[in-house]
């Protein structure tokens, strides 16, 4: 009897960890598998980031069941990952030429305001 418990607490402790542990790599490959499937349909540039902390940035071309395809920005090569590589697909992000246009004009207003403030007696400071 003793040895039953022995087994059965054994196959507890070793087995339901084991269970647990398939079941969150699965949700995080479902996640990345939505999101590449999103950014391959709107054509959206992507950034891959890897398990081992690679980035990746460029476009996704085709998905399949367990990986996709991606063009790289710089190289405009081909690559293929595998949804359980992936840590993380998110859109990529960058400043577009209306963003500097504006971040431009908010550096020269500032200049303008400070050089304006001791021909006016403004208190700038």
């Amino acid at each position: 009897m003793t040895r039953i418990l022995v087994f059965l607490l054994a196959f507890i402790l070793i087995a339901l960890p084991a269970v647990q542990a398939q079941s969150v790599p699965d949700a995080r490959v479902e996640k990345a598998r939505q999101d590449a499937t999103k950014l391959a349909d709107s054509k959206t540039k992507a950034e891959v980031i890897t398990k081992i902390g690679s980035k990746w940035k460029g476009l996704i071309t085709s998905v399949e069941q367990d990986s996709f395809s991606f063009v790289e920005d710089k190289t405009n090569q081909t690559k293929t990952f595998a949804f359980s590589d992936v840590d993380k697909i998110q859109k990529h992000r960058r400043i577009t030429t209306a963003g500097w246009i504006g971040i431009g004009a908010g550096a020269a207003a500032a200049v303008v305001i400070i050089a304006l403030c001791p021909i006016y007696s403004w208190k700038c400071r």
